[in-house]
């Protein structure tokens, strides 16, 4: 019996110290110095600048499977004026896949451009800020 009533005393006085932990306000975190902001405006820039780079890189890439599609498409027109329809066909459908890979080339990459544009901009803005 006596284990009981200690037992109970414990898990009370475990209750009670946890509400009392629960109701104690969490610190407010400290604002940043102006070092750490300038480090992370630097940072920025530099990520921003290479996602740039990367997107610019990724429109030629899209350009270019563009052009392929063209000549691919060139080539089932010579196919087709052979008289092999089917392969016409088939390199023709083939160029209409490879157009719109290089057409959803071209979207990622000014996508992946603006990004970068818009990650330049928050670290310039945020070494303002640390002035």
């Amino acid at each position: 019996m006596a284990n009981t009533r200690t037992f109970g005393i414990l898990i009370a006085a475990g209750l009670i110290g946890a509400a009392l932990v629960a109701q104690t306000p969490a610190p407010q975190p400290a604002a940043p110095t102006s070092q750490q902001l300038e480090h992370r405006g630097e940072k920025n820039i530099k990520h921003g600048t290479r996602k740039e780079v990367r997107g610019q890189a990724e429109v030629a890439k899209g350009k270019a499977t563009e052009r392929r599609a063209g000549r691919e498409e060139a080539k089932a027109g010579q196919l087709a004026a052979e008289g092999k329809a089917g392969a016409a066909a088939r390199l023709d459908a083939k160029a209409d896949r490879t157009e719109a890979k290089g057409k959803a080339e071209v979207r990622q990459g000014r996508r992946v451009k603006a990004a970068g544009r818009h990650q330049v901009n928050k670290g310039v803005n945020q070494l303002e800020k640390a002035k």
